[in-house]
């Protein structure tokens, strides 16, 4: 099975780890290069393979003549890896948070500034990660915590919120943000 992935001027083509099909690739792109006229850049062109073993390895590098690399690696700004995404792989979207929200916080911003920002900013951010991985809960519960921090607090990193009126719903999970709106308590009788 031949798998391919395209972005502007990018090209990953995927392949199962066996000599077999990485001929099959070989003769796919052969026959692009001679009907179009274009040739790949073996100077740009790289190499990945993952749990095959060394001979196999060593066979598919002698074939294409690539550059060889090791995962992980980072494709417009997604890590690539062969297994499930763990913390240390989420770091760069946490850090993308974090930088925000450090940001934000210098400027004089209301609750319905806070949240306007967290709605439109924040919550694109996570879409784009989720679209493409499965983030793990542990990462969307970090940044959970920052995001609640910032909107009520207006600082970061604090995750003790004093209670408020009113409720606050922020769920990354769900690929939302939803907010009620917040009411302030009476205390006399209409």
């Amino acid at each position: 099975m031949l798998s391919q992935l395209c972005f502007a001027d990018d090209l990953i083509m995927l392949c199962h780890g066996s000599l077999s099909s990485a001929l099959i690739l070989k003769a796919a792109l052969d026959e692009f290069s001679l009907l179009s006229g274009l040739h790949g850049n073996h100077a740009k062109s790289k190499i990945f393979t993952s749990d095959v073993s060394s001979t196999i390895s060593q066979q598919l590098i002698n074939l294409f003549s690539y550059t060889v690399c090791f995962l992980p690696i980072r494709y417009l700004g997604i890590p690539i890896i062969s297994s499930r995404l763990c913390l240390r792989d989420c770091s760069p979207f946490m850090d993308k948070v974090s930088a925000r929200l450090t940001s934000w916080l210098n400027r004089c911003l209301s609750y319905a500034g806070r949240l306007q920002l967290i709605v439109s900013v924040l919550a694109s951010l996570q879409v784009f990660w989720a679209s493409y991985l499965c983030v793990p809960n542990k990462v969307l519960k970090i940044i959970e915590q920052k995001i609640i921090s910032f909107l009520w607090k207006g600082i970061e990193g604090d995750s003790r919120v004093q209670k408020s009126a009113g409720l606050i719903f922020v769920s990354l999970r769900k690929r939302e943000v939803l907010a009620s709106r917040t009411y302030p308590l009476r205390t006399k009788p209409l």
